[in-house]
């Protein structure tokens, strides 16, 4: 069983990196298609982009206007503060000169976009401007088909930042055929929704547990970390909560984005700490709940454009989170609990799952679709392991592989 799960994790990092390989990239402004098999696999159109610095150009205007060079994907860089300003990036792709259905896959860019393909606009998320007052922010991960007849497709977009840390754009445009891109996104928001209904459903099944066993208090974290991470899944990466409803305020998005990343840690503490009470360092869980809790009201009292700013200290906390997650899983192994196997490979692979997500935040696109399925495997192994030593789900009487109460929960009759 261990040997399919570190299998599994091998998959998910294999395929995280293989979409960097083998790819075709713009140069001055002009990225060569023209042998791509856009039926086969999307074209990410990355490279170096015409961009034009402060200035929300027209179509018409860009093939004349003298830009710079930039590359794109990138986050503007400001180190004197937020990546405040507005631009209009230019991109030609030579195509295989046909009549064709192609689409584009749109991710969320910082913080407000239109798109045109052509001199037609096909895309947007929020309302572009070039001051605060006439700008709106928006994240929308969004795909659009579009028909094309010669060999040069002309793609301008527009982007401005008024509201947080980061402008620009971390995620690629991905050109490919209506059918593959339509495919693609299918798995994206299939998988999404999947780890937001089934996340919930567990949330929701181990609150009634806990309320008819209230002295199990590793059931209430357990079902807090679920509907927490729920939550979640609908408020970030994809945002299918704006996909269901485009004119969901931004701000509140954003704090709840942030909010139940620190919740889950807190709740994961605590559910570890409920888990091995003999194993976890107080001091540690102190300093963590601390941290998060500090983070959490932050988030809460400043606006997007000052907390944001700081992701980047707390993701230091996430990681030390998750190695210390790591650490009383591993500690309960070598002290011998080897009845806890399963229970214990589950969580120790969760902490694997959420630091790939820590890295890949902080540096490469998301493998969205193995990132979903991580999570719903993970949470599936630990409900799996929870009601088994509950006495819910029985295994096999001979070779017992669960913890049994004195394990998991102490001696009551010592206390």
């Amino acid at each position: 069983m261990a040997r399919g799960f570190y299998v599994f994790f091998a998959f998910i990092f294999c395929l995280s990196g293989s979409v960097l390989k083998g790819q075709v990239s713009a140069e001055a402004g002009i990225i060569d298609a023209r042998y791509w098999n856009f039926d086969h696999s999307r074209l990410p159109l990355n490279g170096q982009w015409i961009f034009f610095k402060n200035e929300l150009l027209t179509p018409a205007a860009c093939e004349t206007a003298k830009g710079e060079l930039q590359s794109y994907p990138s986050v503007w860089n400001n180190s004197e503060g937020p990546a405040i300003g507005y631009g209009t990036y230019y991109l030609r792709v030579v195509v295989p000169d046909s009549s064709m259905m192609l689409a584009l896959e749109v991710p969320q860019v910082y913080n407000s976009c239109v798109l045109w393909i052509d001199g037609k606009r096909v895309a947007s998320a929020g309302k572009v401007g070039t001051t605060p007052e006439t700008t709106t922010p928006q994240w929308i991960y969004q795909s659009t088909s579009f028909h094309h007849s010669g060999d040069t497709l002309r793609v301008v977009l527009q982007i401005a930042n008024f509201d947080h840390y980061k402008g620009g754009a971390k995620e690629s445009i991905y050109l490919g055929s209506a059918d593959r891109i339509i495919t693609h996104k299918l798995w994206e928001f299939g998988s999404n929704i999947a780890e937001v209904v089934l996340l919930t459903a567990i949330g929701a099944v181990f609150l009634v547990f806990y309320m008819l066993y209230r002295d199990k208090d590793v059931m209430l974290y357990f079902s807090l970390l679920c509907l927490t991470w729920s939550v979640r899944a609908a408020f970030s990466n994809l945002y299918p909560i704006t996909h269901f409803f485009p004119d969901f305020n931004w701000v509140v998005l954003v704090k709840i984005e942030y909010i139940t990343l620190y919740g889950g840690m807190l709740w994961s503490v605590f559910f570890l700490h409920a888990l091995f009470r003999n194993i976890g360092r107080k001091l540690v869980m102190y300093v963590l709940v601390g941290s998060n809790i500090l983070f959490l009201v932050f988030t809460l009292i400043t606006p997007p454009i000052v907390f944001s700013q700081w992701i980047g200290v707390y993701l230091s906390v996430a990681g030390m989170t998750t190695l210390y997650a790591a650490f009383i899983v591993i500690r309960a192994l070598l002290d011998g609990q080897a009845g806890a196997l399963f229970l214990l490979i589950s969580l120790f692979l969760g902490a694997l799952v959420f630091g790939y997500d820590i890295i890949a935040y902080g540096t490469s696109s998301y493998n969205l679709v193995s990132l979903h399925f991580g999570y719903i495997v993970i949470f599936i192994l630990v409900t799996i392991a929870m009601l088994r030593h509950l006495g819910i789900v029985r295994g096999n009487a001979k070779y017992s592989n669960i913890l049994t109460y004195k394990d998991m929960f102490g001696d009551d009759s010592k206390r």
